[in-house]
C-alpha cells in the first residue's frame, strides 16, 4: 500500500492508542512507508516526530507553519531556520501585532515600524490617538514619582511638549 492509516496501541497494559499517517516516497514496490504525522493517545500532534512533546510539535530542517490567503497569496506563519525563529509574513506584505482584533504594532513590507498606526511614515513613527493627534514616546522608569522633583526624575520625553510647571515650557 502507498498510503496508511494506523491505529496503533503504544501500550497493551492499559490500551492507549496513538493513530499514525503514513505514505510512501517513492513508487517502488517493496519499499516501506515512512510515519509522517502521529496523534498521540494524549492528543498531542507531531509532524516530523512521533514523540511530540508539545499539544503541535513539527520538525523539520526548514520547519513552517504557514497560512495563506486563497484570494491574495499572502503567506503568514511561523518559522523555524537560518539559525532564528520567525513569526510574520513571506511575502512582499505587511505585518501586524493586534489586540482584540487592531493593529496596534504595524511593520510595512518596506521595514517602516508603525505602533498606533498602519501607515508608518518614518522608520518608526508612534502616534498617540488623542484630539489634537500628537505622538510621543516616554523613555525612563518612574515617570510618576511624587517625591522626587521633574528635575531630577529619570525620563525623556520626545515629539511632545513637556512643562516643568504650569507656565514653563521645556
Amino acid at each position: 500500500a502507498g498510503a496508511q492509516i494506523i491505529a496503533k496501541e503504544m501500550d497493551v497494559a492499559d490500551y492507549r492508542t496513538d493513530m499514525i499517517f503514513a505514505t510512501k516516497a517513492t513508487n517502488a514496490s517493496g519499499d516501506a512507508v515512512t510515519n509522517r504525522m502521529i496523534i498521540r493517545h494524549n492528543g498531542r500532534v507531531g509532524i516530523g516526530t512521533t514523540s511530540p512533546s508539545y499539544t503541535f510539535h513539527v520538525v523539520d530542517e526548514d520547519a513552517r507553519i504557514i497560512a495563506e490567503d486563497g484570494s491574495s497569496g499572502i503567506q503568514g506563519g511561523l518559522k523555524v531556520g537560518d539559525n532564528a525563529g520567525n513569526v510574520g509574513t513571506f511575502t512582499n506584505s505587511n505585518f501586524n501585532i493586534v489586540s482584540n482584533d487592531t493593529a496596534r504594532i504595524h511593520v510595512a513590507s518596506g521595514g517602516n515600524i508603525g505602533i498606533r498606526t498602519t501607515s508608518p511614515e518614518a522608520t518608526l513613527d508612534i502616534r498617540q490617538d488623542n484630539a489634537n493627534n500628537s505622538f510621543g514616546l516616554v523613555v525612563g522608569a518612574d515617570v510618576s514619582a511624587t517625591s522626587l522633583t521633574n528635575d531630577v526624575r529619570k525620563f525623556t520625553r520626545i515629539g511632545m511638549h513637556h512643562y516643568h510647571n504650569a507656565e514653563e515650557h521645556v
